[in-house]
């Protein structure tokens, strides 16, 4: 993975120290932004975890004995002889846990609007990463966290079908964060016999497969680059052979993001954890 040098230097000597701040996975190294979304906030590593590299220029004889790198009072990092000639840059690791503690971003936040025309105000926050001795700051670099700055909407393309008939479902999707491709994922369930005592959340909250069954049918369709305040049409086609006269099905829709500071293997069972919240649309079938 790249990463661009950026310097930052708050000391009043004549010979201050300068830092360099490097951030993984993140599109503009001079203004650090990292997108989550609400799964994220409970997930620790299991998807990998965003590489931040410290490192110091200075050949001055004031500044001796230990300097720290800290995040809100909580020492990540620590260089214990700050005058040694051969000092090494300090690499941490944060979580996307991380990122909703450190910046105070709620887990849990209203979909953005679909019907503005201008970019949403979207739910971010900011921490700060200090380089300090002796609670004297050297050095820092804000860090901003944004959630879930894009939205998807539904349309069907009758919600009303006969037995056999196929049907589209043409999911809209708008990125009001940085360009990235998305993935739009259509979970097709059956309802016609849905017991209303299985909506209870329980410990592990609500799962529509606890609700409905077994999901009856899976598509999905990668999109290219999606640009800033942009919206792409994206149809999913579920071939008639899925559906049974007088049956009423559901069909869960959600658009997940390539957040490049994860890294998900191929085929990525757990690719829901960075998605937008669900959209679910109701499919009536008729007797031909």
């Amino acid at each position: 993975m790249a990463y661009i040098k950026q310097s930052a230097v708050c000391w009043n000597q004549t010979n201050p120290p300068k830092f360099d701040f490097q951030f993984g996975g993140v599109i503009d190294n001079d203004n650090p932004i990292y997108e989550v979304t609400e799964e994220l906030a409970y997930i620790g590593s299991k998807l990998g975890t965003i590489e931040i590299i410290v490192s110091a220029d200075y050949s001055g004889n004031e500044i001796s004995g230990p300097v720290n790198i800290e995040i809100q009072s909580d020492e990540v990092d620590e260089w214990a002889q700050f005058q040694h000639p051969n000092r090494d840059s300090k690499v941490f690791n944060l979580t996307p846990s991380d990122l909703f503690n450190y910046s105070g971003v709620p887990a849990r936040v209203a979909a953005l609007n679909l019907t503005q025309s201008d970019s949403p105000a979207a739910t971010s926050g900011q921490f700060k990463i200090e380089v300090v001795r002796n609670e004297v700051e050297l050095g820092n670099k804000k860090v901003t966290v944004v959630h879930t700055p894009w939205v998807h909407s539904t349309q069907l393309s009758d919600s009303t079908i006969l037995a056999g008939e196929n049907i589209t479902a043409y999911v809209t999707v708008k990125n009001c964060g940085a360009p990235s491709k998305f993935n739009v994922v259509g979970l097709l369930y059956e309802t016609t016999s849905t017991n209303s005592s299985t909506f209870v959340i329980g410990s592990e909250g609500w799962w529509p497969e606890k609700t409905w069954g077994d999901i009856r049918h899976r598509t999905d369709q990668k999109t290219d680059k999606i640009d800033n305040n942009t919206e792409r049409i994206v149809p999913l086609s579920i071939p008639g052979d899925k559906f049974e006269a007088q049956h009423t099905y559901i069909l869960e829709t959600y658009a997940i993001k390539e957040l490049p500071y994860l890294h998900p293997k191929k085929d990525w069972p757990n690719c829901w954890e960075v998605r937008d919240p669900p959209h679910y649309s109701t499919i009536v079938v008729l007797e031909p």
